[in-house]
């Protein structure tokens, strides 16, 4: 929860990002990009879901509601680029952790006091500098 108010990103979400863009940008011809392919028809037809490497990495779209992108590499292999599939993780990834942070500050009575000051649910402006100028870091 603090991670999102510093402007950082939670280490399991870059794990997750990490991990679906260098599944799905392998070269065609490699053999885990078409064993990728494969097991993940496979897990389309199965009915047995619940465990397993593919069942994991389906889970990492879902959780960030990006099953379309998932889907048609599925049914076509057509993924979108590099940096756009980053963007478009990162924006994705930053409106979860905001939505479970705001989800926490809702629910827990224990965190009541930190919403009254903290009204916006915004990077911290010092944060954002450091980003624009790594030079004023130190």
């Amino acid at each position: 929860m603090v991670l999102g108010l510093a402007g950082m990103t939670a280490i399991d979400a870059q794990i997750d990002r990490s991990l679906l863009v260098s599944l799905c940008h392998a070269p065609t011809d490699e053999s885990c990009h078409i064993l990728f392919i494969l097991r993940l028809c496979q897990f389309d037809l199965c009915e047995n879901q619940t465990i397993g490497f593919i069942t994991d990495i389906v889970k990492i779209p879902q959780k960030y509601h990006l099953e379309e992108y998932l889907t048609s590499f599925g049914t076509n292999s057509v993924f979108p680029s590099r940096e756009e599939l980053k963007s478009v993780c990162k924006k994705a990834m930053r409106q979860h952790e905001t939505s479970h942070c705001r989800m926490r500050l809702e629910q827990h009575k224990y965190f009541s006091f930190f919403k009254e000051v903290h009204n916006n649910l915004d990077t911290a402006t010092i944060w954002k500098v450091a980003k624009i100028r790594p030079a004023f870091r130190s």
